[in-house]
């Protein structure tokens, strides 16, 4: 069975969209490797149903990506509880 992912896009207009996806890297390497260049990148790209979204990252107001991954990078806050938002 394969292992599906999502991610919730928060724009800066107030709006969200949902997206699930089964896993993309092969090894945490990879997928922190994947995350870097998203970050570094002006458009979050998705292909879905044969169509290719640009999201411009200059419209996002955060991302919620679940399950958590297992390896995270260095600088990130593990274990914390979200009180309000």
């Amino acid at each position: 069975m394969q292992e599906t992912k999502g991610v919730s896009i928060y724009f800066n207009d107030g709006t969200k969209l949902v997206i699930e996806y089964p896993k993309q890297a092969a090894n945490d390497y990879d997928m922190l490797t994947k995350l870097n260049e998203m970050l570094e990148s002006k458009h979050f790209l998705v292909e879905s149903n044969g169509a290719m979204l640009f999201i411009p990252v200059d419209n996002i107001k955060y991302l919620q990506v679940y399950p958590a991954p297992e390896k995270m990078p260095a600088h990130t806050i593990i274990g914390a509880s979200i009180i309000d938002m």
